[in-house]
């Protein structure tokens, strides 16, 4: 975060890296183009939308980022057969068809509508990506372990050094939190990346957003209990609010 004085801080540029859209089918309760027009109408300085082990909805994004004058980066939301999930964003031709080659790989191999994909798989097709491991809500000692091997195994392979999501979901622990996988991601010679995580462009599609978590789980809204949003938070923010994400990340850092 640059300074200009001792109390007046500039904003630093913030891009969106981990949004997903409702080509993430029954996960995002937003079209493309209202994550790029929200995106846009709110200042950010650029967003990747990655989809759930496909690509569909990638062309409509890039269409209407690339109208609206918006910095977009293509990328992918892997998950693994081991319900491991990782963000990646090819860097160049090359790396994007590694991408398409793996996603096709996987689909052959289990029922329509489902991508199976392992992790030597992803290991071996990672040439040129950026990534991010991303953790699960309550990081343990086999996700350190991970995300110190595949730093390992990735280092001089990818684009940049492999990152950890970090995310801010507004449950009343997010310092502790972020204290913890700063810490995880500092022994695995990582760094954190700071994302929203978000489903819905507007917080009013929250309601949508438990709908389809409904749908997927074969229940009732009423029924979903803890698998509900617990707020509208996972929404994309204003660069003020993403900033206070990215500040309260790098302040986690040892």
């Amino acid at each position: 975060m640059a300074r200009r004085d001792g109390s007046d801080r500039e904003a630093a540029a913030f891009a969106e890296l981990g949004a997903r859209s409702n080509f993430s089918l029954l996960d995002g309760a937003s079209h493309p183009e209202e994550m790029v027009g929200t995106a846009v109408a709110l200042g950010l300085a650029g967003l990747a939308v990655c989809y759930t082990n496909n690509l569909a909805g990638v062309v409509r994004a890039y269409v209407a980022a690339k109208r609206a004058g918006l910095r977009f980066a293509v990328g992918a939301r892997l998950l693994l057969d081991d319900g491991a999930q990782y963000l990646v964003w090819p860097a160049d031709r090359a790396a994007y068809g590694r991408l398409t080659r793996l996603l096709s790989l996987g689909r052959p191999r289990a029922p329509k509508g489902v991508c199976l994909i392992g992790r030597d798989d992803l290991l071996d097709a990672a040439e040129g990506w950026a990534m991010a491991l991303v953790p699960p809500q309550r990081p343990d000692a086999a996700f350190a372990g991970r995300l110190r091997s595949d730093a390992d195994g990735l280092r001089g392979r990818l684009a940049l050094p492999l990152f950890c999501a970090a995310t801010c979901p507004f449950r009343g622990d997010d310092q502790r939190g972020l204290d913890s996988l700063a810490a995880v991601a500092e022994a695995a010679g990582s760094e954190l990346l700071a994302t929203n995580d978000p489903r819905f462009h507007d917080r009013a599609r929250r309601r949508l957003a438990d709908v389809l978590t409904a749908i997927k789980l074969r229940t009732t809204v009423d029924e979903l209990g803890l698998a509900a949003e617990p707020n509208a938070e996972r929404c994309l923010k204003p660069p003020a609010g993403a900033e206070a994400i990215t500040v309260t990340a790098m302040a986690a850092r040892p």
